[in-house]
């Protein structure tokens, strides 16, 4: 599950999450994964909470590990990470629609688009703007990451 934030450009980002931490942690989305696009990283996805994941993403040649905290939101039936550096500078949190593979073995992220230029002053305005346009092309980043589970 964890992070193109390390990868690639950033997604939209916002000092509002989607909603709060409610949805369940799900086991199937811990261990350790890699992307599939030839990044010498490693994403190790582990659970804080009932609700909240923690993922360390480390480069494989130097050691360097960077620490994010993570949850699930609902979306009309879609699910979306709520993703933050742990030491972040700017406070926001990152967002993408997570698609799985039939088992679990493959995760897609698409990241929202960084070119929305709306600000959002409580979770829900920015859960309904989701929901409203989910559905558009122009939504997501055409970049989607594919993670594959090594252990």
């Amino acid at each position: 599950m964890a992070l193109t934030i390390a990868l690639g450009g950033c997604p939209y980002g916002s000092k509002q999450f989607i909603d709060n931490p409610t949805v369940a942690v799900d086991a199937k989305l811990l261990g350790k994964w890699e992307t599939t696009k030839g990044t010498a990283k490693t994403f190790t996805v582990t659970k804080i909470d009932a609700y909240t994941y923690s993922i360390a993403s480390k480069t494989t040649q130097t050691g360097e590990t960077t620490e994010y905290k993570a949850f699930e939101s609902n979306v009309e039936g879609d699910r979306f990470l709520n993703i933050k550096e742990n030491n972040s500078q700017d406070g926001k949190y990152y967002f993408y629609r997570i698609k799985l593979g039939a088992d679990y073995s493959k995760i897609i992220l698409q990241p929202v688009t960084e070119n929305i230029d709306e600000v959002f002053n409580t979770p829900e305005e920015l859960k309904a703007y989701i929901a409203k346009n989910k559905s558009l092309s122009f939504f997501f980043d055409r970049n989607e990451e594919v993670y594959i589970k090594v252990n």
